[in-house]
């Protein structure tokens, strides 16, 4: 897909210079569609985990991770955002750390370990 979209990649600057406020109009919108909404959540799941992680951890991985995808990705304004039912998985894997008297973020990684091993595997 990398090789398709280089062949086509030049005429898409050219494109997006042609019909700039254009272009500008739709990043400021995803801009601000993805910070709010990022915003909101981090809000939620810094009070379901009792400030152990909040919109600052939102507003960085939602930064690095849409950086990585647009320039990788050939897809610039997709919108990568953290969603509802992750603040919600994420609330409760607060909620199991703390019955399991573990810390949360040990918690957190050992998940995102088997969870990336499990997905490795599909």
């Amino acid at each position: 897909e990398l090789v398709q979209r280089s062949q086509v990649c030049g005429d898409d600057y050219l494109t997006a210079a042609q019909f700039f406020s254009k272009t500008i109009a739709s990043a400021f919108f995803m801009f601000f569609a993805t910070l709010f909404s990022t915003v909101a959540l981090g809000a939620i799941i810094e009070k379901k985990t009792g400030n152990h992680m909040g919109l600052s951890e939102y507003l960085v991985m939602n930064s690095i991770s849409g950086m990585i995808h647009a320039a990788l990705g050939a897809q610039p304004l997709l919108v990568l955002r953290p969603t509802g039912p992750i603040t919600a998985i994420t609330g409760k894997l607060y909620d199991a750390a703390l019955q399991l008297n573990t810390d949360f973020h040990e918690f957190l990684l050992a998940t995102g370990i088997c969870v990336s091993l499990m997905m490795g595997l599909v």
